[in-house]
């Protein structure tokens, strides 16, 4: 427990002796006022202090999603200073890459260790999938006793669409807490711009429409620049679009994406693996990614195992790259990352989705030996900008210099930029980094608010009834689809052999059925 502070009784003394001495007197307005400033300054601090006498030192565990830096530890513990002070608490911050962070976080989960924070997704670290498990707590009493403020920053409608009824609750729940940044699916490319200019592919590459048209500018970069490859991961269009237009998308994954449950978003219809459209598309996609193979357009050592690709990056050895999200102001943030300018090509239109909103949450585990608190920390990282923009851009003058109150400029030669504030908390509150529109963030909620709404937006699945179906599918995909998504063999024969094992059992089936009895129900329920 926190003592009271000696200079605090002081003021309390202070403050009874003055109010005694004014109201024997009469006094005047100033002396009132002067009292009561003195009272609820008092009072402010005695109420601070009462609340922190009424916790117990803790220690919290968060598994960060982020890239470990040199000055982790300087950082993390300026942080733990401002934190113990305002919960009394202090956390043991773990970062952990995309590469790795899918594999170790299961483990530790599945091995009940005690950890009170991490990183969960609609892509990594499944939310539906850990939801299913039991490996999630619901925080919704939770957020209502101790992160008000949070819950009050972030719209309704993106709460509702992290909510989920598990089989035996008579309610849909909360399990996470968005990050809440551009909640609209805006998928795009990014190119090198000092090689696009080099060798005039700027025009080709605004003027793209499909993926045939992209093996040209590629073969450009192969021919002429030895050192960097075209590409390292040739999944360009994770939705599975041939297309690299703005034109909105008619199907929608779910079930963690696997084959066979995807939706048809204007028939409210599951497309399984018999679905000939998909078929045809992910054939045609995959021969083009064979053939980009075939002519070493993709580093082909990259492609095996969980390779991290952002030192690919770093280096400047890639030449075009999936950006998961081409939003205003994304090619300073890349610049900051990688250190050179990039042409930013929109392949998709604005579209919210509950895929989306679940893309980037951060969660407390039900391992969690300190859920309260662990809460009070979400509250405090998503609603103080200090704290945020201390754990993603460092100490000032340390790591950034400021140019106005509100922008900020990374130093180079700075040893904490992990480039990763979407992962961390409420994107709002970040600083505006040099070179990006001022009114930024008021860009990115204008975009929000002009989304197109999929028609399925709201329709969460919950994977319970079928999670052992799902978890085998979901091992056959690791098998296969890097293997697919980057032209590594004959495309034919392995999506036929992927698709023999995916129904085994009829595991497919009865994932599909499941999604499209769900999907049946929350129509009938909520489209009118």
């Amino acid at each position: 427990m926190y003592k009271v502070k000696r200079t605090l009784l002081l003021i309390l003394c202070m403050a009874v002796m003055l109010t005694s001495l004014l109201t024997a007197c009469g006094g005047s307005e100033n002396a009132t006022n002067s009292a009561a400033a003195i009272s609820s300054s008092t009072s402010a601090e005695t109420s601070t202090v009462a609340q922190e006498t009424t916790l117990p030192e803790v220690k919290l565990t968060w598994y960060v999603l982020s890239n470990s830096q040199p000055d982790d530890a300087l950082v993390f513990a300026e942080a733990n200073k401002y934190i113990k002070d305002k919960i009394n608490a202090t956390v043991e911050f773990y970062p952990l890459n995309q590469g790795e962070y899918n594999d170790k976080i299961k483990v530790k989960l599945a091995g009940q260790e005690p950890i009170d924070l991490v990183f969960t997704s609609s892509w990594l670290n499944p939310y539906n999938d850990n939801i299913a498990k039991g490996a999630l707590l619901p925080i919704d009493e939770l957020l209502d006793q101790y992160g008000a403020e949070l819950k009050a920053s972030i719209p309704q409608k993106y709460w509702d669409m992290v909510k989920l009824k598990k089989i035996g609750d008579d309610k849909a729940k909360i399990y996470g807490v968005p990050n809440y940044q551009i909640e609209a699916s805006v998928n795009g490319l990014a190119f090198r711009k000092d090689l696009a200019e080099k060798y005039n592919l700027v025009d080709a590459i605004n003027n793209m429409k499909n993926y045939d048209d992209l093996t040209p500018i590629l073969n450009t970069i192969k021919e002429n620049e030895k050192s960097v490859f075209p590409l390292i991961d040739a999944n360009l269009t994770p939705e599975g679009k041939y297309d690299l237009t703005t034109e909105a998308y008619k199907y929608a994954s779910v079930a963690n994406g696997i084959a066979g449950a995807t939706i048809d978003i204007d028939t409210f219809k599951v497309a399984g693996l018999d679905d000939p459209t998909l078929n045809a598309t992910e054939l045609k996609l995959a021969q083009i990614r064979r053939d980009w193979y075939l002519k070493n357009y993709i580093d082909k050592n990259a492609i095996t195992g969980n390779v991290d690709l952002e030192p690919y990056k770093k280096q400047g050895k890639v030449f075009a790259y999936l950006l998961g999200a081409c939003k205003p102001g994304v090619e300073i943030e890349e610049k900051t990352k990688y250190g050179y300018d990039i042409i930013a090509k929109q392949t998709r239109a604005p579209m919210t989705s509950v895929g989306q909103v679940t893309a980037t949450m951060n969660a407390i585990p039900n391992s969690s030996k300190n859920p309260e608190r662990a809460m009070m920390l979400l509250n405090l990282v998503n609603t103080d900008k200090y704290l945020y923009n201390l754990l993603n851009f460092g100490i000032e003058k340390t790591h950034y210099t400021k140019i106005d109150e509100n922008t900020i400029e990374i130093l180079k030669d700075s040893k904490f930029n992990p480039s990763m504030a979407w992962a961390l908390g409420n994107q709002f509150n970040a600083f505006v980094q040099k070179g990006q529109p001022a009114d930024v963030w008021e860009l990115t909620k204008k975009l929000n608010e002009n989304a197109i709404s999929s028609p399925i937006e709201g329709f969460s699945f919950n994977s319970e009834p079928v999670k052992t179906e799902i978890a085998q599918m979901t091992t056959t995909g690791l098998k296969y689809d890097k293997i697919i998504l980057n032209g590594a063999a004959d495309p034919v024969k392995t999506i036929e052999k992927r698709n023999k094992e995916l129904s085994i059992n009829d595991n497919w089936k009865k994932v599909a059925a499941e999604v499209q009895k769900q999907l049946d129900e929350w129509k009938a329920a909520n489209v009118k």
